[in-house]
């Protein structure tokens, strides 16, 4: 009976010291589950901190990237300005030089007139001048042939 609760009081305090172990087991268990909690929230910490210098990196860089589309799009627009008043530079240019052409064209064929007249004007000249040469020289014939018949005469 000694025994028996000796061996009881044994099995007892075995039991009392397993149940301590394992109390202090879990309760290491538990602080180095809290270490962990503390490292994963000061590792999620950082990471929200890096979240929002990322987000207001980004979100700078989006305004970059807005501004230089708007900076873009006028000088696009400003080249496309540009582009049009050279067009229509262009297009008043050709216009008064083809008026020009057509004044031109026009005198030319004015010209052409008055050359196709004084042509015509110089071959009249011509067929004048042969005519009277013509003439002339049968006046000649005729006067060497009188001047003869008066000369056989006397």
């Amino acid at each position: 009976m000694f025994n028996d609760r000796k061996r009881d009081l044994y099995m007892k305090e075995e039991g009392e010291r397993i149940e301590k172990e394992k109390e202090k087991k879990r309760l290491q268990d538990i602080k180095k589950l809290q270490e962990k909690i503390e490292v994963l929230k000061k590792t999620l910490s950082d990471a929200e901190s890096k979240s929002k210098v990322i987000e207001i990196h980004l979100h700078g860089k989006m305004q970059i990237i807005e501004t230089i589309k708007k900076k873009i799009e006028y000088i696009q627009e400003h080249e496309i300005n540009q582009v049009k008043k050279l067009i229509e530079n262009r297009q008043l240019e050709i216009e008064r030089l083809q008026k020009k052409i057509e004044v031109s064209e026009q005198s030319i064929a004015r010209e052409q007139g008055e050359i196709e007249y004084k042509q015509h004007e110089v071959e009249m000249a011509k067929k004048e001048f042969e005519e009277k040469n013509a003439e002339k020289k049968r006046n000649t014939e005729e006067l060497k042939k009188l001047e003869e018949e008066l000369s056989r005469q006397s």
